[in-house]
């Protein structure tokens, strides 16, 4: 790779830090009795990570994180294998082997908890950032290869938001509490989740699902997925308007009751099958967008970096009437208060972006149809390949499921 970013840019922060989730099918082995050294003693950790750091300026690596240099090298492969393993999906896309060192885990930083918490400038720091080597034979041996066998970084963690929290707070001014800055006059930094697979949701009491085994299992991986998006102690803050440091930008439709994503069909792959769906959703996202820079994602005025730009009364004046907007939360008296966003949308791309869901012909969706139907058949032949007793067994229940998707898809066709 040659000189892919030989400048920095003014809003771009040296280093940049890109942290990619992983799960990593081997798994990593950690102690859980120290005091013996028995097999039995350890367990496997498969949730992994790769950090990487983007550097104008040459510096060695540190840690488990990979400096990259900015003006190229040969580096940057792994962060090309490491980017295509964390989207590899298990079973629809191929596992993807990483040749990494024991250095990127014998030097892994962890938030341990505290037994006696103390304050920092008022702030209770009840974690610390420590180092906790896998219990294995080649500690203090950070040269050594281990190579990995990885999948889709979902698969264990699809919602990695502690990650990009706790390297914000990592930044200078260090937040030693590890908490973030949430008042919109003191927040500097902020997490902006992007959720495109999150799923429309009624205000409904959910009903009771089916029991019979076959909905279970559907159920069960439905619930396995969603609850793998979100952590519960996080939908409060993300949710609340006057918490600064957390954002979220999700598909989100005008049409009432129907699913935002056009390829949000067979487990959001839909896309994968039609062109149609992924120019819509493209189309959508960038509507989402524009909609939550230009209403959302913004601070007021009296925010501690606003205040650096020293602007005058007039000059306030005039980028408020152009770009500025209300916050989403009222104060007690009705009145509300004003927002600037961060990233200003200029007036050439003010304008709606419209994206519209052009409907499928019978002919095209009986297309779609046998596409699914053989991708389906091909992930199959290759399982089928792997031998052993179980597929054996389960050879005759995997071809009554494809006789069945492909009825199932000739019915909806005719």
């Amino acid at each position: 790779m040659t000189a892919p970013l030989p400048h920095v840019r003014p809003w771009v922060r040296n280093p940049l830090k890109l942290i990619l989730t992983l799960t990593n099918l081997a798994g990593i082995p950690y102690a859980i009795e120290p005091q013996t050294s028995t097999d039995a003693a350890r367990i496997l950790y498969y949730a992994d990570r790769r950090e990487f750091a983007i550097n104008w300026t040459p510096v060695p690596a540190q840690g488990e994180t990979i400096s990259l240099d900015a003006s190229g090298g040969p580096a940057w492969a792994m962060l090309a294998d490491t980017a295509v393993a964390t989207g590899a999906f298990p079973v629809v896309l191929a596992p993807q082997v990483l040749g990494r060192t024991a250095g990127e885990y014998n030097h892994r930083l962890w938030r341990i908890s505290q037994d006696d918490p103390t304050c920092v400038d008022g702030k209770c720091v009840c974690e610390t950032t420590e180092e906790m080597a896998p219990a294995w034979n080649v500690t203090g041996q950070d040269g050594v290869p281990v190579r990995t066998l990885n999948v889709d970084g979902g698969a264990t963690n699809n919602s990695p938001f502690e990650c990009a929290r706790l390297a914000l707070a990592d930044l200078p001014p260090r937040q030693a509490s590890g908490h973030n800055p949430r008042d919109p006059e003191l927040a500097d930094r902020a997490v902006v989740s992007i959720a495109p697979l999150s799923s429309p949701t009624s205000k409904s009491i959910p009903p009771l699902p089916e029991e019979h085994l076959t909905a279970l299992l559907g159920q069960f991986i439905q619930a396995l997925v969603a609850q793998s998006r979100t952590q519960g102690e996080n939908l409060k803050l993300t949710s609340d308007p006057t918490v600064a440091s957390r954002w979220v930008t999700a598909p989100t439709s005008d049409a009432a009751n129907t699913e935002a994503l056009a390829g949000a069909l067979l487990g959001a792959f839909g896309g994968f099958i039609a062109q149609r769906f992924r120019e819509h959703d493209y189309q959508l996202g960038r509507r989402n967008c524009q909609r939550f820079l230009t209403s959302y994602f913004g601070l007021p005025w009296s925010n501690v970096i606003m205040r650096q730009c020293q602007l005058s009364e007039a000059a306030r004046a005039h980028l408020d009437a152009t770009y500025g907007f209300n916050a989403e939360k009222e104060h007690p008296d009705d009145s509300t208060t004003r927002l600037f966003p961060l990233i200003p949308v200029l007036p050439p791309l003010r304008p709606e972006i419209i994206a519209v869901k052009n409907a499928i012909s019978e002919d095209e969706l009986y297309g779609l149809g046998d596409l699914a139907v053989d991708r389906l058949k091909r992930v199959t032949k290759g399982i089928l390949q792997v031998g052993g007793p179980f597929w054996v067994a389960g050879k005759r229940r995997i071809f009554s499921v494809q006789r069945k998707n492909t009825r199932r898809a000739s019915d909806v066709c005719e």
